[in-house]
């Protein structure tokens, strides 16, 4: 009998599958392979089983090997060098810049190429923990067909300054959107997460973002634009011009707040926090 194989994740094509890294491997000649080197998988899951009671459980995974060379076989050949490749040889020279805090100007579709990028990072990223996606399935094929950033989503920029989560990180939450009031009426919880948000850190470059499924999009994104001055939008509505390094750098505190907080509206979340030593 014929071996059965998942579809490709972008173009959903029955093609052998190849490895993609989630991160660029070009990104390995700005933050080179430490001698020694182990990833740190921190996982914490809140839930509310009362308005008034929130519980909260823990653990912490330790696994040989540099995060940047994390990559999985979900995606055809085809995507992978040619599609991909594309987007990320058009962006690679201004992520350079940002990730090294030298000045660049970057205009709306130059915005718009880069939220590209990172909405395809951001979609690989959650592979890291697959139970809890908050991007729904369909939507890399969304991206494909579209050639566009992450619907229902926002994206920003910041300018990192700090040392905690110097040279790279990455945060992820997945949680779950009810309608106010909905336990009391009865609604039952969905089973699996409607809304995400993703953080990482990239040398200088903070890169935040939130999404929901459409249903909830709306209220979602009103509860998370008070991020303030510090971050830059550049999807869905890009500047003009975005001229960088912007005026308000982020230190530690900062950035405590923006990859932390505003989760205690949802039912429940899970929350990753994957680093390199």
């Amino acid at each position: 009998m014929p071996q059965h194989r998942d579809p490709c994740m972008f173009c959903q094509e029955d093609k052998p599958l190849t490895y993609q890294h989630v991160w660029p491997a070009w990104l390995r000649k700005i933050f080179p392979h430490p001698p020694k080197s182990s990833t740190n998988f921190h996982q914490t899951l809140s839930n509310k089983p009362s308005p008034k009671e929130v519980s909260i459980l823990a653990k912490n995974k330790i696994r040989q090997g540099y995060l940047l060379s994390v990559k999985y076989r979900k995606v055809c050949a085809h995507c992978n060098n040619v599609w991909l490749s594309g987007i990320e040889e058009s962006v690679k020279p201004n992520v350079e810049k940002l990730i090294l805090g030298m000045s660049v100007n970057l205009n709306g579709e130059e915005q718009r190429a880069l939220a590209l990028w990172i909405t395809i990072v951001v979609i690989m990223a959650e592979l890291t923990h697959p139970e809890n996606m908050g991007i729904a399935k369909d939507i890399p094929n969304q991206i494909y067909q579209s050639n566009l950033p992450l619907p229902f989503a926002r994206i920003y920029l910041g300018q990192y300054l700090g040392s905690d989560y110097s040279p790279f990180r990455y945060r992820h939450h997945a949680g779950v959107l009810m309608k106010p009031h909905a336990l009391k009426q009865g609604v039952i919880p969905p089973t699996k997460p409607n809304c995400q948000t993703s953080a990482f850190v990239l040398g200088e470059l903070l890169v935040v973002v939130d999404s929901a499924d459409e249903e909830f999009y709306s209220d979602f994104a009103q509860t998370r634009i008070g991020y303030g001055s510090p971050l830059v939008e550049i999807h869905p509505t890009p500047s003009n011009l975005l001229t960088w390094p912007p005026s308000a750098p982020i230190g530690d505190a900062a950035c405590d707040l923006i990859c932390e907080g505003r989760f205690l509206s949802y039912y429940d979340t899970e929350k990753l926090t994957i680093s390199t030593s």
